[in-house]
Order: structure tokens, then C-alpha cells, then sequence
């Protein structure tokens, strides 16, 4: 195995027990409630932090983050490694968030604010598969992150 390879985190933020494209399940059936991103990321050779995967209905999702975009600071503290970025945001406590992130040579800023949401949530699936019954759905509530502005910015790390 390469020594790249065995750098690489790959963090599934949030996502307890699953892999990655093992189910196709949103994020808000996923996860228990509480604050995440809901993205696999890794670290990024050139400072950053990579995002693989962004599941539906996450706080990724809804501030525009996307698969190859990098997060480089979060409320002003730059981050290099997947694990610190995901410690950072579980014990996050304000509302508001601001993020930078690269996509391609192009830096953008999202400030959001975190909002509560509920959604439908589909439970005993395989069951309702199984005995031909219809799939039963309880709403919940989730925190989700609404954008307040969006801009472009320059490289957070040229200050």
C-alpha cells in the first residue's frame, strides 16, 4: 500500500455505520440529530480539505459544497485534516457558520445560518420490501444550514 494511500483520511462526517455508495438513503435518514456536513472528505495534498462525496439533504448540499470542491476555512480557522474539520463542526454551538471553499481557481463564502428542519424519514425498508408492504415514514427534525450570502474571496491562505 502506498504511502499517499496511508495518509489519506477518508472521514464519512456523520455517517455512523455506512460506506461509501453503499446505500442511496439521504443524509436525513442517516443521521441521528445534531450537527454535520454530511460529506466523505480527505485530505488535500495542496492545503485543504477534499470533498469525495456530499450526501442529499446535508448541510454540504444545501450551502453548494460539491465532490472536488476544497473547504479551506470554517469561521475564520483554516483547516488540512478531514478529522479536525469534523470535531470542529460536531462541537460547533453558535447558529451561524462561515465557510470558504475552492472550486477550481475560484474561492467562495458562504455564510449560513443553522435552522431546524423537519423531514420524512423513511423506517423499516427492508421489511415493507420483503412482505410487499408500502415503506412507513416518520417525520424529524434536523439541523440544516440556510445560506445567508454567498461571494467570491481570495485564497484564505494568502492573507
Amino acid at each position: 500500500m502506498s504511502q499517499r494511500l496511508l495518509k489519506t483520511v477518508c472521514l464519512i462526517v456523520g455517517v455512523i455505520g455506512s460506506t461509501l455508495g453503499a446505500t442511496r438513503q439521504s443524509f436525513a435518514e442517516k443521521m441521528p440529530e445534531g450537527l454535520r456536513l454530511g460529506v466523505a472528505m480527505t485530505a488535500n495534498n495542496d492545503g485543504g480539505v477534499k470533498i469525495a462525496v456530499v450526501y442529499e439533504q446535508s448541510p454540504a448540499e444545501a450551502i453548494g459544497l460539491k465532490p472536488g470542491h476544497i473547504i479551506h476555512s470554517i469561521d475564520g480557522k483554516l483547516f488540512n485534516d478531514p478529522a479536525k474539520v469534523r470535531d470542529y463542526v460536531l462541537g460547533k454551538t453558535e447558529d451561524k457558520i462561515d465557510v470558504i471553499f475552492q472550486d477550481g481557481v475560484k474561492f467562495t463564502q458562504v455564510l449560513a445560518k443553522i435552522v431546524p428542519k423537519v423531514v420524512n424519514v423513511q423506517v423499516s425498508s427492508e421489511v415493507g420490501i420483503e412482505r410487499n408492504v408500502p415503506p412507513m415514514f416518520v417525520k424529524k427534525t434536523i439541523r440544516v444550514w440556510e445560506v445567508e450570502s454567498r461571494k467570491e474571496v481570495h485564497d484564505p491562505r494568502k492573507k
